[in-house]
């Protein structure tokens, strides 16, 4: 029996969300914003990973040398999911409405809903797997 502290690092995005701990046997550990978690481990070698909502982490192994198992959010991507994605949606509703039946409108409309749709597939469904980071610090 080995006993294993998740960590789940402090950060400023999606803070009132518990990150859920999932291990190779079906246990589940939710880990709230800046939380610290011990876990008593019976079968080692063991599979983990995190996830949140549809959103998760690569699985990494925890064996008889790791002593913690760190989760931090993806900065990068939970950041453009604000700043890049509103501004193209936006790109695709607002010329409706400025000229109306223009054609340009039009095609300004269909480029922006374009690169909001492919930005959504690689974002949400092909990358959905490295939302999450997780690592392991091993005992010396």
């Amino acid at each position: 029996m080995k006993e294993i502290v998740f960590r789940r690092e402090d950060g400023y995005i999606n803070t009132g969300v518990n990150y859920k701990v999932v291990i190779e046997n079906g246990e589940t550990i939710p880990v709230g914003n800046g939380e610290s978690k011990k876990v008593q481990l019976d079968n080692l070698p063991t599979k983990v990973y995190a996830k949140q909502s549809w959103f998760r982490s690569k699985e990494i192994t925890i064996d008889n040398s790791t002593s913690e198992v760190i989760l931090k959010n993806e900065k990068f991507k939970s950041w453009m999911a604000v700043t890049i994605g509103a501004p193209l949606l936006m790109t695709g509703l607002l010329p409706r409405h400025i000229w109306d039946d223009s054609s340009t409108a039009h095609t300004v409309s269909m480029v922006g809903f374009s690169i909001v749709g492919a930005w959504l597939i690689y974002a949400f469904l092909i990358q959905r797997g490295n939302w999450i980071l997780i690592d392991k610090k091993t005992s010396d």
